[in-house]
């Protein structure tokens, strides 16, 4: 049985357009990958080579200034052009000292190209893009890759949205610059005593978060292929990149140690029981009931036959944020355990009182 959707804090109003627009995304991104140039920026590597003038054959890092210094030439700009440009530019400079010359400029590394990468991540920050066909699995893994209070969901907020709302805010609108803001400090890690103040501002980075319409993965229930395409998507300049923290859920009812637990990445129903200290004696184990948000901010309950799932009849159920799983009495099994505890709760009384010489 599959389990409910969840709810998100974007919606497309389906997971299907979700999908449409990774789909869309890739598509757009490895054409432009094939069309588009490389702007230079600070930071970055180039080699430089000339034919016939050794002194020239070096590699230089593009200043902040956005320029570089070579023999002869010294300082010439590249910052905002491309490679091509600069290319012709040195050329034609050279061309002042030698007959005919012939100029090469490679980027060796990319580094003036920032993806944000931010949330429970090893090192949350920007991440420099060394290579122009870098995808979001590249970014994530140069921030450190995923920590273990990783939840399921990976949100990306493309530099499009980002540069769309943006220019919105031109016109006026200083509701959603603060917005811009609170996203891009949605999924930092907070500390553990977090004020009820902090927890406020969680809910407000959330509706920033929807403000952007970012693209979001659950890898708890995407299947492998569209896992795969969200991860191989290319990467630009500008692109969040978001790993929120895993959520909570909440066992209730029957269960040895009923209360919240923290959702980490792929827990499942078995999991969550054994979390809460396994099922007690009375419970309905052929019907509990996991109570969840749905896409449209309303409340799912779905019956689980977890009976089922331990005999290997049927899918365990993958638990979200959010989720109540709910373990209900078994009126069959209720009389007998009424009566074993009534007899336990007799010898444990008799056990204190002291014998009578």
């Amino acid at each position: 049985m599959a389990p409910t959707e969840t709810r998100v804090a974007n919606p497309p109003v389906s997971v299907e357009e979700n999908l449409d627009r990774i789909s869309r995304l890739q598509a757009e991104r490895s054409l432009g990958s094939a069309e588009r140039e490389y702007v230079l920026g600070a930071g970055d590597i180039l080699a430089i080579r000339a034919f016939d003038f050794d002194d020239l054959n070096r590699r230089v890092r593009v200043e902040d200034d956005g320029s570089i210094a070579l023999p002869l030439l010294e300082r010439v700009e590249v910052a905002g052009r491309t490679t091509a440009a600069v290319q012709q530019d040195l050329t034609a400079r050279l061309g002042e000292y030698m007959f005919d010359p012939h100029v090469d400029v490679f980027v060796e590394e990319y580094r003036s190209q920032h993806v944000s990468v931010i949330g429970s991540v090893r090192r949350p920050g920007l991440v420099a893009l060394t290579n122009r066909d870098a995808k979001v699995l590249d970014a994530i893994s140069a921030a450190g890759g995923m920590t273990d209070t990783a939840g399921g969901r990976i949100y990306l907020i493309p530099a499009e949205a980002r540069a769309s709302l943006e220019g919105a805010l031109a016109n006026g609108s200083t509701t959603k610059a603060t917005e811009i803001q609170a996203v891009e400090a949605a999924a930092m890690p907070k500390p553990p005593a977090a004020t009820a103040a902090a927890e406020g501002a969680a809910a407000t980075d959330m509706t920033a978060l929807a403000a952007v319409a970012p693209i979001m993965i659950d890898t708890n229930q995407m299947p492998q292929g569209v896992e795969s395409l969200f991860f191989s998507l290319p990467v630009r300049a500008g692109d969040v990149i978001m790993v929120p923290t895993s959520g909570h859920f909440i066992v209730q009812g029957w269960v040895e140690k009923p209360g919240s637990y923290p959702l980490r990445a792929g827990v499942t129903l078995r999991g969550a029981l054994a979390m809460s200290g396994g099922l007690s004696f009375p419970a309905k184990t052929n019907a509990l009931r996991i109570h969840r948000l749905s896409q449209n901010g309303g409340m799912d309950t779905v019956v689980v036959d977890f009976q089922e799932i331990a005999a290997g009849k049927a899918d365990d159920v993958f638990i979200h944020e959010g989720d109540v799983i709910e373990v209900a009495t078994s009126t069959a099994k209720m009389v007998p355990y009424s009566v074993y505890r009534v007899v336990t709760d007799v010898v444990r009384v008799g056990a204190r009182l002291p014998l009578i010489p």
